[in-house]
C-alpha cells in the first residue's frame, strides 16, 4: 500500500532552544532581546551548556518547512 500525502515539505533542520534568562545573561552573551539568530554547532553547545546549568531548557524542532507542515497537518491535510 502506498501512503498518499497532500503536501511535501523540503527544508533545513533547525532546533529552537527556549529558556528563561535574565537581561544580564543576554548582555554577557551579546544577544539582542526579542531576536532570532542562526548559530553554529560550537556556539550552540556553549550556550546550551550555560543554559542547562541555570535551569529549564526546551529544545523544539523548528524551521520554516517543519513549522509549515505542522500547521498544514493541524488543518487536517496529510503532510
Amino acid at each position: 500500500m502506498t501512503i498518499q500525502f497532500d503536501v511535501l515539505g523540503i527544508g533545513n533542520i533547525l532546533m529552537d532552544i527556549i529558556a528563561p534568562v535574565s537581561y544580564d545573561f543576554l548582555k554577557k552573551e551579546g544577544i539582542e532581546k526579542a531576536s532570532m539568530s542562526l548559530i553554529g554547532e560550537e556556539r550552540a553547545s556553549v550556550l546550551t551548556s550555560s543554559l542547562l546549568s541555570q535551569g529549564k531548557v526546551q529544545e523544539i524542532a523548528g524551521g520554516s518547512a517543519a513549522n509549515t507542515l505542522f500547521g498544514i497537518n493541524a488543518l487536517g491535510l496529510r503532510s
